[in-house]
């Protein structure tokens, strides 16, 4: 489950996630429930525009993909742009040769140098704001030519470009529908008022009808686009937060909410060789309710599944930094895991606990003070390398075993 999570994050959008019954989170955290995603999923794709929230977190998220996209599609635009000159390089005619051949290099490393750009990430954040400026001077500029200068024989070709950048604009570029349509109104607006400042004629019965249904096509496409990048980005998502659920159900205890065994041997492990890499202490305690069975006995079993759970709410108080672990070890057995924690700590921190659980005071009707108490047994050992984990869990045990035997409600230290 861990390795197939992992793959996921590759392409999964990598947002924090909480639980419905958490209201405490801050909107620029990016964490949303499977409701507000699935409302979202239901209600909103069909407008390009989600919760303030949600689309925060969906224009971080396809920005990235714009660039990356951006950086394979660049070159395959630049691959487009010289086969589409070099269709026309013999149709132009020679008085028109030259002045076509500058606006063609002008424009390749217009695109050359916004590509170079796009593997800058110091740009990163402009990245909107330099390529729809370039697109704006793509239009403009396949608009004047298109007019302005007698292309000959190789007119078709020449309007088939401009339907070309049309389309690369809209849907190859990774431009927001709204921004690429703003790019081609300004950019044939700047097109027009260019071929009528040079002093040139302007073809009004073949240009505006080749632009606008090409724009129509190209923007359509887009939006379509657009709607089921939308989807795929919240569908990931709930990908996702299935993925975390099925991942904590492997290693959460049902009942408690506490590790369960398995993930508590799991991290045993891990922090047994870290601390013995570090050379400092690891600290494992055990503990178990007292007189379980005359609760279960005289309460029932369904009230001692409460009990339980009572009890690892309390436990679980006490492992709050990272590497800390709270887990269920079996019936009414726990265990706390504390790496880098010195006998003096471990000292304190079983005194709390026994001290929390004491001042609950859950009702136990069979036992001589009346409510629900722990005993616990510590072991605190550097590890070394001809010791394994499994024997200081037998050390806490053995420890614990002595402070039921010694009369219950307290703690023992492994000598």
């Amino acid at each position: 489950m861990n390795e197939q999570i992992a793959v996921m994050s590759k392409e999964i959008p990598q947002f924090k996630t909480y639980d419905d019954t958490n209201k405490n989170e801050t909107a620029d955290q990016h964490q949303f429930s499977e409701a507000e995603i699935k409302t979202a999923l239901q209600n909103k794709v069909w407008y390009l525009r989600f919760p303030a929230r949600l689309e925060k977190a969906y224009q971080e998220y396809a920005h990235r993909r714009a660039i990356k996209k951006y950086r394979f599609n660049g070159l395959f635009a630049l691959g487009v742009f010289v086969v589409i000159f070099a269709s026309v390089f013999k149709l132009i005619p020679a008085s028109s040769f030259w002045i076509c051949l500058k606006f063609y290099v002008f424009a390749l490393s217009i695109m050359v140098g916004v590509r170079i750009f796009s593997f800058f990430r110091r740009y990163d954040r402009w990245f909107y704001w330099y390529v729809t400026t370039s697109a704006i001077i793509m239009v403009t500029i396949a608009v004047y030519v298109n007019n302005a200068i007698n292309m000959g024989t190789a007119t078709t070709l020449s309007y088939i470009a401009l339907t070309y950048i049309l389309f690369f604009i809209y849907c190859m570029v990774g431009l927001r529908p709204q921004l690429a349509l703003l790019a081609n109104v300004i950019g044939g607006f700047f097109g027009v008022w260019l071929t009528y400042d040079l002093g040139a004629h302007m073809d009004w019965q073949t240009m505006p009808p080749t632009f606008a249904t090409a724009s129509f096509l190209a923007m359509f496409l887009a939006y379509g686009l657009g709607r089921q990048e939308r989807i795929s980005f919240l569908q990931s998502y709930l990908l996702k937060l299935a993925l975390e659920k099925s991942e904590k159900l492997s290693r959460e205890d049902a009942l408690t909410g506490l590790a369960n065994r398995r993930y508590l041997n799991e991290m045993m492990a891990v922090e047994w060789n870290r601390m013995l890499r570090q050379k400092q202490p690891l600290t494992i305690i055990m503990i178990d309710i007292d007189f379980f069975k005359r609760y279960n006995d005289f309460l029932g079993h369904l009230a001692g599944d409460k009990c339980l759970h009572q009890v690892a709410q309390l436990i679980s108080e006490e492992a709050k930094r990272g590497g800390e672990l709270a887990a269920r070890y079996g019936g009414e057995e726990f265990v706390l895991l504390f790496p880098d924690m010195d006998a003096d700590s471990a000292k304190q921190q079983v005194e709390r606990l026994i001290a929390r659980v004491n001042t609950a005071a859950i009702p136990h009707p069979d036992s001589p003070l009346k409510i629900v108490t722990v005993s616990a047994g510590v072991s605190v050992y550097v590890p070394q390398p001809n010791m394994t984990v499994d024997v200081q869990l037998r050390q806490a045990d053995d420890s614990l075993y002595r402070a039921k035997a010694n009369g219950k409600n307290r703690y023992e230290f492994f000598e």
